[in-house]
């Protein structure tokens, strides 16, 4: 299992960063597995003998082959809040790419 760095933790959200080649959450092809989804490694990471398991869902996701920074809620409440701002877009997200030589534009697809 990878060790999951936490760079924020509170009683509504966890703020970590993803490492590349990990799914955000299990799909069918690939069941809960903390060696290969961020949801079971958080939960395992963060569980103790003295408390039980914590939930922790998803706000957003990143493809397997992408690292970055990641929040999870921490109770259904927080996600729900989480989630509707993201669909209002009151969220922010940046994306930065490491690339080999020089683009022959600014910018483009």
């Amino acid at each position: 299992m990878p060790t999951i760095s936490l760079l924020y933790q509170d009683r509504h959200l966890i703020v970590c960063e993803k490492p590349a080649g990990i799914l955000t959450q299990p799909d069918a092809a690939h069941p809960s597995d903390p060696a290969s989804d961020m949801l079971a490694a958080l939960s395992q990471q963060l569980s103790s003998s003295h408390h039980p398991t914590p939930e922790i869902y998803p706000v957003h996701r990143l493809d397997r082959g992408v690292g970055g920074i990641m929040v999870f809620a921490s109770s259904r409440a927080a996600a729900g809040k989480l989630s509707d701002m993201a669909a209002k877009r009151a969220i922010a997200k940046q994306y930065l790419a490491v690339v080999h030589g020089h683009p022959t534009t600014e910018e483009g697809m």
